[in-house]
């Protein structure tokens, strides 16, 4: 096992310990929460968990492509997937991620309209998940009518995984509202 699959298994275990730690104060509230809700509030928490599942596999897809390309223009030798499979794997991660994304936030605004008698709040979290959304659709719309694609798409898509993990990491630590993780 080279450092390359280590690398994988390390960035894999950390993404989904900090998605999961994310989401573990909103299943307590799930549980406890009153039974008509829960079936908007479950679906919520599936979908988001599931669509940042796929766009962390997006993202490292794309580290491993900005890496394997790193060391074909330095004229290394170069093991596993090529940088089309890597670029498939990130829009597919994507491709997928977006509309189940679409679906925690339609499912996240029944449950608010149930809960709270609205469908917006003016939540940093709930502002911040439509700018993910915002910022995924654009990626996607880069990739489908502008024709961005390569190294270009690779970038952006680790970008926006990344400043939204750090949007949510932070939120997360700082906010006391709705979402909260302790």
């Amino acid at each position: 096992m080279n450092i390359l699959h280590l690398l994988i298994i390390f960035l894999s275990t950390l993404v989904l310990v900090i998605i999961g730690f994310a989401g573990f104060d909103s299943l307590q509230q799930f549980f406890a929460g009153r039974p008509g809700n829960q079936i908007y509030f479950g679906v919520h928490v599936a979908a988001a968990f599931s669509a940042y599942f796929c766009f962390a596999f997006s993202f490292i897809a794309g580290l491993l492509y900005l890496y394997q390309d790193h060391l074909l223009k330095k004229h290394k030798p170069v093991q596993g997937m090529s940088l089309e499979a890597l670029e498939k794997g990130v829009f597919g991660g994507l491709l997928a991620g977006l509309p189940i994304l679409t679906l925690a936030l339609f499912s996240g605004f029944a449950w608010l309209k149930t809960e709270f008698g609205t469908f917006w709040l003016w939540n940093s979290k709930l502002i911040s998940s439509v700018l993910a959304w915002l910022i995924y659709t654009a990626l996607f719309y880069f990739h489908f009518f502008s024709a961005v694609r390569g190294r270009k798409m690779v970038i952006l898509s680790v970008l926006a995984f990344s400043s939204i993990l750090l949007i949510f990491l932070g939120l997360s630590f700082f906010d006391a509202q709705i979402h909260r993780v302790q």
